[in-house]
């Protein structure tokens, strides 16, 4: 279960980095930034599945 979670997770992570900046609000803006932060680390590592 855990494993399912993280993968969503990292999922919206990258989805939300890829998205344009103009349709992000103010009040999402800390969170689009730490996701562009984030999502290079996130693709470059894969997870097993056991």
């Amino acid at each position: 279960m855990e494993q399912t979670f993280f993968k969503t997770i990292k999922a919206c992570i990258i989805a939300m980095a890829k998205r344009e900046s103009c349709r992000i609000d103010s009040r999402n803006q800390a969170s689009y930034e730490m996701c562009r932060m984030l999502a290079p680390m996130l693709e470059d590592t894969d997870l097993p599945f056991i």
